[in-house]
């Protein structure tokens, strides 16, 4: 499969986690929970199952068997929240190392969302 190819499926499931990231967090902050460790895992847990679904999204368009695509997408979807975040807060360094670590959490979501296509094509090949 060509590069021009997985662009598309790599955009789309970028798109997929912007989209949905921010429903998830409107959700959590109306979600009254009094404990900040339980807050943290929740909000951790909430961004990773919507880059889950990008990669998912993004590996099963672009029909290949390689968690890369899905990584991708949750890299690119963070790379965007940066870069918005940067212009900003015009880096503000609290600011920076919340989307740096958004942005390593939406790419293991996204790598985990394409290993689960992965097994998916396999089953269905098989």
């Amino acid at each position: 499969m060509n590069t021009k190819s997985k662009l598309v499926p790599v955009i789309l499931g970028a798109l997929v986690t912007l989209v949905l990231g921010p429903i998830a967090f409107v959700v959590l902050s109306h979600c009254h929970v009094n404990d900040p460790v339980l807050s943290a895992v929740l909000a951790v847990l909430a961004a990773l199952l919507c880059s889950l679904s990008g990669g998912y999204l993004a590996t099963r368009l672009a029909q290949v068997r390689q968690l890369t695509t899905g990584a991708l997408s949750g890299l690119v979807a963070g790379l965007v929240i940066l870069l918005v975040a940067a212009i900003a807060s015009r880096l503000a360094p609290n600011t920076t190392l919340g989307v740096v670590l958004l942005m390593l959490v939406w790419t293991g979501g996204g790598a985990l969302g394409g290993w689960l296509t992965r097994v998916r094509l396999s089953l269905e090949l098989a």
